[in-house]
């Protein structure tokens, strides 16, 4: 048989033509940038170029544009294909549609209606296929769910309750368009294209989130919030979600898979986490998460410390808090000691260290950046201390103290091992070993606590909740950068900066 395929260099058109090539069939690809080059929405199909054609496959839709866009490439399209097709003598026409759509007023929905009208009119032997949501190599349905999931830790999906999206394979849908042109049944029926599970879309995103070992939370707004959203990206061009995709999936996605059972043969295939993972592979967009996907494969490195943090962590707090009863200077104590488990975490606990400490610049800039973003949140915390607490912001001053007496040579040197050493046993030591056990939060939590712990002995209560604070956002920093030289930049710019450049008191 020799098939026309209209939209033959789209997504569900390149899997039909892979499938009727398989079957043994001869293509015609008609399209802007196919064999037979023609924009179907703005002329008809050139003079014979359905020649000799068995039958035709309409695949053209688009997703985003104006009321004309749509309407030329849902309704003057089919026209112009079904025109050619009488002018030639195609008898099968094959139409590509969507499954029902209750309730929509859309250019989107009634455009691809009035497409249907014009085929079920028509002299053709016709048959009507209408899928659901349908995924896979090439799609953007799902592979924007997998990047919405694996950027952050939140989606936002439309309220009230979505609809359920009946996910279809594309390989299923192209299987259904060969079997509908060989079944002389399948003339002038209409069918479903639908696949075995029904998820909402806050479903199919924990199942994402899942299959990729994410950690995923959704949270529902009103439809009417989110598309100005939806316009907003589509002006800029970002192909992310439509108008039109978000009435769909607010609506749902669904139909009756049993006709098409019976009568094309066709029993899709559920969305697995093979499918998704597959698909996850060639999507990795910017991540706000602390453990982007693309790096969780350094927790399970970092995992291999973790039976020995029994032994480290006691240690190292032991340390920190016997040695003011030895070294009474705490410039001096804290350099030797922090040296000194420094030395300890380097030959001792099996962290990929030569990668931690490679430095890298784009990192160093960004610690740099979070310094100056910490030190006027500090200035604004002291100078509320300042006036609504001034018996703690006298502590604040006690701790600023501490630089008194030292020369700022000697400051900057002893400021540079301590922060060095701090940083290397309680951002990288501890923290990185646990985030497999606890998760980034979790592990960021447990070593900050751990830090401040370690300062008991040394200094005042408001110490310890300035270590505690710190600790964690720099525990946090080091399982986002991966590089202990961003947090050694990101604690000694602001220890410098609140020490020597411009104190709080």
């Amino acid at each position: 048989m020799k098939v026309a395929v209209a939209g033959a260099t789209g997504f569900i058109g390149r899997h039909t033509v892979a499938a009727l090539h398989a079957a043994g069939h001869t293509v015609v690809g008609l399209g802007r940038t196919a064999e037979v080059a023609v924009d179907l929405a703005a002329g008809p199909v050139p003079a014979g170029a359905l020649a000799g054609c068995d039958a035709v496959v309409n695949l053209v839709g688009i997703k985003a544009g104006s009321d004309d866009d749509f309407e030329g490439a849902h309704v003057r399209a089919v026209g112009h294909l079904l025109d050619a097709a009488s002018r030639d003598d195609v008898p099968r026409f094959v139409h590509v549609s969507v499954v029902d759509l209750p309730g929509s007023a859309t250019a989107y929905a009634t455009t691809k209606r009035a497409g249907e009208t014009l085929v079920t009119a028509c002299d053709r032997q016709w048959t009507i296929l209408r899928p659901a949501l349908v995924v896979g190599d090439g799609d953007d349905a799902l592979r924007n769910t997998i990047a919405l999931v694996k950027a952050a830790p939140v989606l936002v999906v439309p309220r009230p309750n979505p609809g359920r999206l009946a996910a279809v394979r594309v390989q299923d849908v192209a299987a259904a368009i060969v079997a509908a042109l060989l079944r002389p049944v399948a003339i002038g029926r209409t069918y479903d294209i639908v696949g075995p599970q029904r998820p909402t879309l806050a479903e199919l995103a924990r199942r994402t989130a899942d299959a990729l070992g994410l950690p995923v939370r959704t949270i529902a707004l009103p439809a009417a919030l989110l598309r100005p959203g939806a316009a907003l990206l589509e002006r800029l061009h970002i192909d992310l979600i439509t108008r039109s995709q978000l009435d769909l999936l607010s609506r749902g996605l669904d139909g009756d898979a049993a006709p098409a059972k019976a009568d094309l043969g066709i029993d899709p295939t559920p969305i697995d986490e093979v499918l998704i993972r597959s698909l996850a592979e060639t999507v990795d967009p910017p991540s706000v998460r602390l453990l982007p996907a693309s790096h969780r494969d350094d927790a399970t490195t970092w995992s291999a410390a973790a039976p020995q943090l029994r032994w480290f962590v006691p240690l190292a707090l032991a340390l920190m808090l016997a040695a003011p009863r030895w070294i009474p200077d705490v410039w001096t104590r804290m350099a030797l000691v922090e040296t000194a488990l420094a030395t300890v975490a380097l030959t001792r606990l099996r962290l990929p260290w030569r990668r931690l400490l490679s430095p890298r610049v784009g990192p160093i800039a960004a610690g740099l950046v979070l310094a100056a973003g910490m030190y006027l949140g500090g200035a604004v915390v002291f100078a509320g201390l300042d006036r609504f607490a001034p018996s703690i912001a006298a502590r604040v001053h006690e701790v600023s103290a501490w630089t008194n007496g030292l020369s700022p040579g000697l400051g900057l040197v002893l400021l540079a091992v301590i922060v060095t050493g701090e940083d290397l046993v309680w951002r990288a030591a501890v923290t990185l070993p646990l985030v497999s056990r606890l998760g980034p939060l979790g592990a960021a939590t447990a070593a900050g606590t751990l830090f401040a712990l370690a300062h008991v002995t040394t200094g005042p209560p408001v110490l310890w909740i300035a270590a505690w604070l710190a600790g964690v956002l720099w525990s946090l920093w080091i399982v986002r950068t991966r590089s202990l030289w961003s947090v050694v930049a990101c604690h000694a710019a602001w220890d410098v900066a609140v020490a020597y450049v411009r104190p709080y008191v």
